[in-house]
């Protein structure tokens, strides 16, 4: 469970170490009968947060001190919308029985499901209705720590249901990040798969890198998100996000933060700062003009300068 003080022990003689390349926040060992992942806690170094035993053969005896899960999964409640994205590339979105939040997702076959009732959607992600995820009952939960002391897995936990700890949102690099495929892969018992897709996204990423480097003469400015219930989170310096604008060729305002999570900033702050952008991403709102009220609730127009 978190906050269990562990160190990466050399694998056992006949263990296997999964290769990873980009991503810090997990490990996958595969030693005999069953697999081992540990996923370490992004705000304290060298503590683990949790550890999984995956077996097919739920007879199969594993270590003490983590929990023991049947692969592959069949039924997963995501509180995240980023962690769909992993289960479509895997083929294994229709193993989702529960989300948060819908109004944030964009995958058409969970949207289906949503919209005829096979998949339920437990909303706000904060504030989940713990009483349908009970009668939901699904093999696991899918779900992002959003920090050390997460009030709402707390909750979670006391239903006895899994969680499975997805914080790729932690990683300092969006490779980092698009790695997690393998950690999502081994629930699914798909981890050769996940190698071939994420081999193919590293690959062409950094092609495409490589040529922005050679070719950027001009750093244009960059804000991203906006305001979500009074307050505006911003990437902090040395998260994917920033990596990604650094890799894009652009300046942040932010990038010498040392947060890999967000900064939590106001309208104000935003405005003071980034009010010259050049370029804005992460926009919920699909025009100016729809945007304006809720950035500028004085104006009637577009908001200037943005």
């Amino acid at each position: 469970c978190a906050g269990v003080e562990k160190s990466r022990q050399p694998a056992e003689r006949d263990a296997t170490v999964t290769t990873l390349q980009y991503a810090k926040g997990f490990d996958i060992t595969h030693s005999g009968d069953y697999t081992e992942i540990t996923v370490f806690n992004p705000w304290k170094s060298g503590e683990v947060y949790d550890t999984y035993y995956l077996v097919k053969d739920n007879k199969t005896i594993v270590p003490s001190g983590g929990h023991t899960i049947t692969i592959p999964i069949k039924s997963l409640m995501v509180n995240s919308a980023t962690h769909l994205g992993f289960l479509d590339l895997l083929g294994e979105t229709d193993k989702v029985t529960g989300v948060c939040s819908a109004s944030y997702i964009y995958n058409p076959d969970i949207l289906k499901g949503v919209e005829e009732g096979k998949i339920q959607d437990l909303g706000d992600a904060f504030n989940l209705d713990i009483e349908r995820l009970l009668l939901l009952h699904p093999q696991a939960v899918m779900t992002s720590a959003y920090n050390a002391e997460d009030n709402n897995s707390k909750l979670m936990k006391q239903t006895g249901l899994t969680l499975v700890y997805n914080v790729e949102w932690q990683e300092k690099s969006l490779l980092g990040r698009a790695e997690w495929i393998k950690f999502v892969a081994a629930f699914f018992d798909k981890e050769a798969l996940a190698d071939s897709i994420f081999n193919d996204v590293a690959q062409r990423y950094n092609a495409i890198k490589a040529k922005t480097d050679s070719m950027i003469s001009v750093f244009p400015a960059i804000l991203s998100g906006q305001d979500f219930r009074g307050s505006w989170s911003m990437p902090g310096g040395q998260s994917f996000s920033a990596r990604l604008f650094q890799n894009a060729g652009t300046t942040y305002h932010y990038a010498d933060n040392n947060s890999s999570g967000s900064i939590s900033t106001t309208i104000e702050e935003a405005l003071i700062h980034f009010s010259q952008a050049d370029i804005w991403v992460g926009v919920q709102s699909s025009t100016l003009e729809e945007l304006a009220p809720e950035v500028m609730p004085n104006t009637s127009g577009p908001a200037k300068g943005l």
